[in-house]
């Protein structure tokens, strides 16, 4: 029966580590607490099964991460700090830090396998560059921020720029053929 399971959540358990067991599973989805996370910080690269990772309200962040994962989500991570260590390995297609307090967020050329990024609710008045260097990037939300313009990404499918003070339509969108603009 334990090698059915896909999906494990720790939330609440209070662990000091991740249990050995779950380095061998494939194709794993974990929720873990962020006691949790910054306990096990050593350990959760050894996770070579985990696949999607969810932690909401993180406080800090690993220096490595599960060599698989492909979807990550720090939602309502007030106190998360991005400009120390946040290197994800590059097969994560999905990121999703919303309502983080973020104010700026960093380069994120590495993730050459990034199709959907979440960033609704924080403080961005800009982007990095290297966003329109994401040539995978479909997915771009950006909700309630600070944002007046972006660099241009062309392979966008759907761009949430909801609740940003841009009083007209930008003319980075131009460049942009194609985009579903929220």
């Amino acid at each position: 029966l334990i090698d059915l399971a896909k999906a494990f959540s720790l939330s609440g358990a209070a662990l000091d580590a991740l249990p050995p067991c779950l380095s061998s599973f494939e194709n794993a989805q974990l929720t873990i607490d962020p006691q949790t996370l910054s306990a096990a910080a050593d350990s959760i690269a050894d996770l070579r099964g985990v696949v999607a990772l969810t932690c909401r309200g993180a406080t800090s962040l690993p220096r490595r991460w599960p060599p698989g994962i492909e979807r990550l989500c720090l939602d309502d991570s007030p106190n998360i700090d991005l400009s120390d260590g946040f290197q994800p390995h590059g097969r994560l297609a999905e990121l999703s830090l919303q309502r983080c307090g973020l104010e700026a967020l960093p380069d994120l050329s590495a993730l050459a396998f990034l199709r959907s990024l979440h960033l609704a609710d924080n403080k961005l008045a800009s982007l990095p560059d290297s966003i329109s260097s994401q040539r995978r990037l479909q997915v771009l939300g950006l909700k309630n921020n600070q944002l007046q313009t972006m660099p241009a990404n062309e392979g966008l499918k759907v761009l949430d720029l909801r609740d940003n003070p841009m009083h007209t339509e930008p003319a980075f969108l131009e460049a942009m053929k194609g985009v579903h603009v929220l």
